[in-house]
């Protein structure tokens, strides 16, 4: 996630980091960053508050840090992996 205290901080910040603006016109739109929050919701990732007629998200999560829940999602990810549980399951045979 990204975060800065106030707007010219922000456009800053995307002009030094070229991954961070990618990211940011990326997921900037409501509709496509409801849709990355509710995946990583229901997968466990993070706890997401909000009420229906405002447009603030409160987000909670368990992993204090963005690497940290990086780091969750690729374990997730080789957790889940189905090629290599099927390569694995081939190769026992």
């Amino acid at each position: 996630m990204l975060g800065c205290k106030s707007n010219e901080s922000l456009q800053a910040f995307l002009k030094t980091n070229k991954d961070a603006r990618e990211i940011y016109q990326r997921y900037s739109a409501r509709r496509q960053m409801n849709n990355l929050l509710y995946k990583l919701m229901e997968r466990g990732f993070i706890l997401m508050l909000s009420k229906k007629h405002e447009s603030r998200i409160y987000i909670t999560a368990k992993l204090k840090t963005p690497a940290e829940l990086v780091a969750a999602i690729l374990k997730d990810r080789e957790k889940n992996n189905l090629k290599k549980q099927l390569a694995e399951a081939s190769g026992l045979l």
